[in-house]
């Protein structure tokens, strides 16, 4: 596959995600205000908030003090309304309570049957898109996660891809992390996938929540695997499974 080839099947990669670019963007945090003023952060809808008191209100020539106050109902409910419309947050699921560090997720995806072992303490969201995608993010329980990961499995069109390719890919991906990292470079490291190929790079961050950022492509049974991995440290447990269930937990039948 020589570089046109490749830069157009990234365009392609990225053209999926389109499909659930509305649903990224209620991975945000609502901001709720509490009945006694507090503002709060979380990810559940804001219900029975008490809005605070209205300021006092100075009738107007020429209107009576129930006009406004009939005018100032609507608007409220209107805002009422609009909060309701806008505020959709993305729906968290746990496992059920388990003594083992990973649990196997299964989706059908198109004629694929696709399974990966993950974290069981990990909060998580998974949805199938199309028959050429599949997307999941896991986040620890804080109220500031502080370890995160997200995983795309992606139908290239029965594209194969050589090692160099998955390294190509990699280095386009980390990019852009170049100028926000210490480390200034693409540290392309390789992995040890079973019945596939892969590669990762990890960038120490100058500006963000999380210390490390790491970018990775996998390469197994026709499916693309793209991931991300957010931690404040590389040697805790939580990071080093995560990357050997990439590395041998993956499953992909057809059906």
């Amino acid at each position: 596959m020589n570089l046109k080839t490749l830069k157009t099947f990234i365009f392609f990669v990225w053209s999926q995600f389109i499909v659930f670019s509305a649903e990224a963007k209620k991975l945000q945090i609502n901001k709720c205000i509490l009945a006694n003023g507090t503002i709060a952060y979380q990810e559940n809808k804001c219900e029975n908030i008490e809005l605070k008191p209205p300021k006092k209100q100075v009738t107007q020539p020429g209107k009576s003090k129930r006009q406004l106050q009939g005018k100032s109902t609507v608007m409220s409910q209107t805002k009422k309304k609009t909060i309701a419309k806008t505020v959709s947050p993305l729906q968290f699921k746990t496992f059920k309570t388990s003594n083992n560090p990973t649990q196997k997720l299964i989706e059908k995806v198109g004629r694929f049957t696709i399974a990966i072992d993950v974290l069981s303490h990990l909060r998580f969201f998974s949805k199938v898109y199309s028959s050429k995608l599949w997307h999941m993010k896991f986040v620890d329980n804080q109220v500031n996660p502080k370890f995160s990961v997200l995983i795309d499995f992606i139908f290239p069109d029965n594209k194969n891809f050589s090692h160099p390719e998955i390294e190509e890919l990699v280095y386009l991906l980390g990019s852009r992390f170049i100028t926000k990292s210490k480390e200034r470079r693409v540290n392309i490291k390789s992995l040890n996938v079973n019945n596939g190929k892969g590669a990762i790079a990890t960038f120490t961050n100058i500006r963000s929540q999380y210390k490390y950022t790491t970018k990775g492509v996998v390469f197994k049974g026709k499916w693309l695997i793209q991931f991300t991995v957010l931690s404040n440290d590389l040697s805790n447990n939580d990071y080093n499974r995560v990357i050997s269930s990439l590395e041998e937990s993956i499953r992909i039948n057809s059906f």
